[in-house]
């Protein structure tokens, strides 16, 4: 979570969804503070606060996820991918994508876009399948000067990911429907065909 200098403006960092991007460019370009680094809005800021967030196709963020946890030794191993084939990692019930790490994929996106209440509480949603146009948008509404450019930070091993779709067999589809569904109600996210 970020906040600006003057409180006026909050972004929640869901995990896989750019939110490494854009929060190197708020602190960095706009000055902003890293509250921490995947929050929720607490009540004291939630009424008078612009909030915005970015979301990801979840069979896409699966993909992200699993090319992120390659090689990270982070949660004394849990959850690494390195060895294991997408499926079987995507779909074990304690090392897997879904596993209780307490963030990850464990948490459907619609999680982090309430309040510690339960009620949702962002101004803008943008989609990570437009980062540099939605985050100059949320740019604008907040009166910033949006991005000439930006730089992907933290991208997992863009240079040996195929397309998503190409890790799925119908099974796996499902298993990420069922496990995404009120990500896919709430924002129309379907599996590409």
């Amino acid at each position: 979570m970020n906040i600006s200098q003057d409180h006026k403006n909050i972004f929640i960092g869901i995990p896989k969804t750019g939110s490494s991007t854009i929060s190197r460019m708020l602190t960095c370009d706009y000055n902003w503070s890293r509250a921490s680094k995947h929050g929720r809005i607490k009540n004291k800021h939630a009424p008078t606060s612009f909030k915005f967030c970015f979301v990801r196709n979840p069979w896409n963020r699966a993909v992200g996820w699993y090319w992120y946890r390659q090689n990270r030794s982070a949660l004394g191993g849990r959850g690494r991918t390195k060895g294991r084939e997408f499926k079987e990692w995507l779909m074990n019930p304690t090392t897997g994508a879904y596993a209780d790490f307490g963030y990850g994929m464990y948490y459907n996106q619609c999680h982090w876009l309430r309040d510690i209440n339960g009620n949702f509480c962002m101004d803008y949603i943008g989609r990570f399948e437009n980062l540099h146009g939605d985050f100059s948008n949320a740019c604008v509404k907040m009166g910033l000067e949006p991005p000439g450019e930006m730089r992907h930070t933290n991208a997992s091993h863009p240079q040996l990911r195929k397309h998503y779709t190409e890790y799925y067999d119908d099974e796996s589809i499902e298993f990420v429907r069922y496990k995404s569904k009120e990500d896919v109600a709430t924002f129309g996210y379907e599996f590409e065909k």
